[in-house]
């Protein structure tokens, strides 16, 4: 089992010092490996595609006003080494909410900025390749991948007409 450590101050709710990936026997509920990240705050939920596996790091998380010091980054599935980061916030434009990493040229990310936004990117070339979705208010929350149906879900907390939004890719 992977479980993320965020490590954050429990009065402001911001990143203190590194932040970890653990590796812990179910059985034993011992940790079998421990992996340092390349950013704080591991906010996603681990992703998996082609072998690795994928954290979300949204660092210093806030609404108003984005820090952008976050990335998603690749880790090898086996030994949790990183293989590196796949994109910056910057780069995205806002805090990783969510993300999926949809084949080898193309992923999807929610991020703040300070509303939500659907953007989407090359993990290949660590680039933004354009914004989706980018309404007013905080909407979208989620993502989930079909690789089966070449869909991606979005999750959208519109108050008028809330629902799933589908996309092909």
């Amino acid at each position: 089992m992977l479980a993320s450590l965020q490590r954050l101050d429990l009065n402001t709710y911001l990143p203190t010092g590194s932040s970890f990936v653990l590796l812990v026997d179910p059985a034993t509920n011992k940790v079998i490996e421990q992996r340092q990240l390349a950013r704080a705050n591991p906010f996603s939920s681990v992703k998996e595609w082609n072998g690795a596996v994928y954290l979300g790091e949204a660092g210093v998380l806030d609404r108003r006003t984005p820090h952008l010091d976050g990335a998603i980054e690749k880790l090898d599935a086996v030994n949790l080494e990183s293989l590196g980061i796949v994109i910056e916030e910057a780069e995205l434009g806002g805090d990783v909410l969510d993300f999926e990493i949809l084949d080898a040229n193309h992923g999807v990310a929610i991020v703040a900025m300070p509303e939500s936004a659907v953007v989407l990117f090359d993990p290949a070339s660590g680039r933004k390749t354009r914004t989706l979705e980018s309404p007013s208010g905080f909407r979208f929350s989620q993502v989930l991948v079909d690789r089966e149906r070449s869909v991606f879900y979005v999750t959208d907390r519109d108050l008028q007409n809330p629902g799933i939004r589908v996309y092909d890719f």
